[in-house]
């Protein structure tokens, strides 16, 4: 004998509801767990560059200076000439820190050229170039007045010395590196340069990069280029990024 089940129009609604609910819960819950894996990722970046700048303030006690970057902003050298070497100075050969490249969980896409600080903040988004992909974190250095590059280009020759200030970037959530010529060399103030320094309060995936800096001799002399690289490193400073990113 067959038996009909009834099923009342309240049951309904209520089944209609939570088929409604499931994706938004689901969409909820992952939209937490992304920001909670951003903000893991972020604390790796913290670490990883507390660790590089501890080798970099180590190496400088010995040779008076810091290492010299690639013009590309790049960590690791791609000159083909002997004794270019970027970061790779901090593990040979003494072994200042353990990894000279420790992996940025943020890699860049993009890159971001202007020669403003403010220009760039407000710069549509440029596809890298494969050569411009870095293996770890970014790297500038320079002193009196001129970036401290292990190579010749349409920068500038190569120069055979070491730097006296620097700075390390990740390109932060938005995987969007910024080059540093202009801003180094027009911004002298902190106003324009605190606008490239990511801020997890703006949200997990806002613009900006993670920045870490240091200066052993103080930049002096208005007539200098990179006289300019005083905004920038009074913004990463100013701006104190959880964690205390910067050695004083």
């Amino acid at each position: 004998m067959s038996q009909s089940i009834s099923v009342s129009s309240g049951t309904l609604v209520k089944a209609g509801l939570l088929a409604l609910l499931l994706p938004t819960v689901g969409l909820g819950l992952f939209s937490r767990f992304d920001a909670a894996a951003q903000r893991s990722d972020v604390s790796v970046v913290y670490s990883n560059m507390r660790g590089l700048q501890t080798g970099l303030e180590a190496y400088y006690v010995d040779y008076d200076g810091y290492p010299p970057c690639s013009q590309f902003q790049l960590p690791n050298s791609i000159s083909t000439e002997p004794n270019r070497e970027v970061l790779e100075r901090l593990s040979t050969p003494i072994a200042y820190v353990a990894d000279p490249f420790p992996t940025d969980p943020f890699p860049s896409s993009f890159r971001i050229s202007s020669a403003t600080a403010e220009q760039s903040a407000s710069a549509n988004k440029l596809v890298v170039d494969k050569n411009d992909r870095p293996i770890s974190f970014l790297y500038q250095a320079w002193r009196d007045g001129a970036r401290v590059q292990v190579e010749s280009s349409a920068f500038g020759p190569a120069f055979d010395g070491l730097a006296t200030a620097y700075y390390l970037q990740s390109p932060g959530p938005d995987a969007t590196y910024i080059s540093g010529g202009g801003i180094l060399a027009n911004d002298r103030e902190i106003d324009g340069p605190i606008l490239l320094i990511y801020d997890p309060t703006n949200g997990t995936n806002s613009f900006g990069s993670i920045y870490a800096a240091n200066e052993a001799v103080p930049i002096a002399g208005d007539n200098l280029s990179y006289a300019g690289g005083r905004g920038m490193l009074d913004a990463i400073k100013r701006h104190r990024m959880p964690n205390g990113l910067v050695i004083d």
